[in-house]
């Protein structure tokens, strides 16, 4: 649908739209993924679909993953109750966990779901400038997508929860500038490092769910997925020696062994080798005081 002359997005290309008052628009954008666009011969903030490698889309139905689609299940078929109420339609999750415990496939998977089944449109604010940017327009988006699902993805949460720009990021979680209609879910390694006032308050974030590494099921579920034609006995030796591993070490894993033709026990020993460094990395890491650089908050 499109109209005229009234506040409503202008479609730059196929992928790409910024608010605009003029010409001939559209009322909403297209359900999709987006994420913010700085065009710098306007100076003016935009949406530019995002294409997300499906690829890497494997449901793992392990209990966390269950747990999460039962709570935005619920949430979506309770829009009624909520205004009946008096309640702002929205809903918070934080994913925690350590790095390579699967929570990006986990929110992937959830927002591929959405799109398909209530035509939502995923915002992904995955920088300190992409919150400013995406600031700059919330009031119109507001206005203009009110009536559509969105879902705002804001991973690496202990960055933005911690900036330059936190007063303002509070204020888009949980203030004048909070979307109706809206499911924020937020991912981050490190949740010792984000303060209570954001992790502990259910205004801003309602659930907080641990999202642990993959267990023996999860790791089958993706070898079975790759490699489906696997032999029983080589799938148990697989599953054995890859307790531990995330998620892109598995694949990593299949890409050496079955295309770049490298022996199983090379491509553990090399795996191993990687995983046991970058422990060794984080132990030194965690040892340090935790503390932030104001002055560079963006990794």
């Amino acid at each position: 649908m499109v109209q005229k002359d009234n506040q409503s997005w202008l479609q730059i290309d196929d992928d790409t739209f910024k608010p605009r008052s003029t010409g001939i628009t559209l009322n909403t954008i297209p359900s999709g993924h987006y994420g913010m666009y700085y065009e710098p011969m306007s100076g003016d903030w935009c949406l530019r679909k995002m294409s997300i490698d499906t690829d890497k889309l494997i449901d793992i139905a392990s209990d966390v993953t269950i747990k999460i689609n039962t709570i935005i299940n619920k949430f979506l078929d309770s829009k009624s109750e909520y205004l009946k109420y008096g309640f702002l339609y929205k809903r918070g999750l934080i994913l925690h966990g350590e790095p390579g415990s699967g929570k990006t496939c986990i929110v992937h998977s959830i927002c591929d779901r959405v799109i398909r089944q209530y035509d939502a449109t995923v915002i992904h604010l995955s920088s300190e400038g992409s919150v400013e940017g995406f600031l700059e327009i919330v009031e119109i988006f507001k206005n203009l997508q009110k009536d559509k699902l969105t879902v705002l993805i804001i991973e690496d949460l202990e960055f933005r929860a911690n900036s330059n720009i936190e007063s303002k990021f509070l204020n888009l979680i949980d203030g004048d500038l909070t979307l109706p209609n809206c499911i924020v879910i937020g991912t981050t390694n490190y949740i010792e490092k984000i303060k209570e006032r954001i992790t502990n308050r259910p205004s801003r974030f309602d659930d907080r769910i641990h999202v642990p590494m993959l267990s023996l099921q999860d790791r089958k579920k993706i070898i079975l997925n790759k490699i489906p034609t696997i032999l029983e006995d080589d799938l148990e030796k697989w599953i054995k020696s890859t307790d531990g591993y995330s998620f892109s070490h598995i694949i990593e894993l299949i890409k050496k062994v079955m295309i770049l033709d490298i022996s199983f026990e090379d491509g553990i020993k090399d795996l191993n080798d990687l995983i046991n460094v970058k422990k060794d990395s984080s132990t030194k890491y965690k040892s340090k005081p935790l503390g932030f650089n104001t002055n560079n908050t963006d990794r």
